[in-house]
């Protein structure tokens, strides 16, 4: 009896592995498609909402990338400032000179 259950254990882990690393893959597809979906809804309203012509848009939206671009890096800049601060101990100095960076960054 042992000898038959053993390969259909193999067999069912193997299966549910695949059916995991499926539903990981279509998550993740889910993911990107909402992401795309939404970055369109936004660049349509903000266009809207700012009235651009074709030739106003093209000039508008690398700047505006570039500015979000930006904004992503300085907010992930503070929190990576947050997190170390919050998980060492620094001296005084140290905090002084954190604090002084998260002004620059602000």
């Amino acid at each position: 009896m042992n000898r038959i259950l053993h390969p259909m254990r193999k067999i069912i882990t193997v299966v549910f592995g695949l059916m995991l690393l499926i539903q990981s893959a279509m998550a993740q597809d889910d993911k990107n498609e909402r992401a795309d979906r939404l970055q369109a809804a936004k660049v349509a309203y903000i266009t809207t909402k700012l009235n651009l012509n074709t030739q106003q848009a093209q000039q508008f939206w690398p700047i505006f990338n570039e500015f979000e671009a930006s904004s992503k890096r300085i907010r992930k800049q503070l929190k990576q400032l947050r997190v170390d601060n919050a998980l060492t101990n620094h001296t005084d100095a140290e905090i002084t000179a954190d604090i002084k960076k998260m002004f620059t960054l602000r």
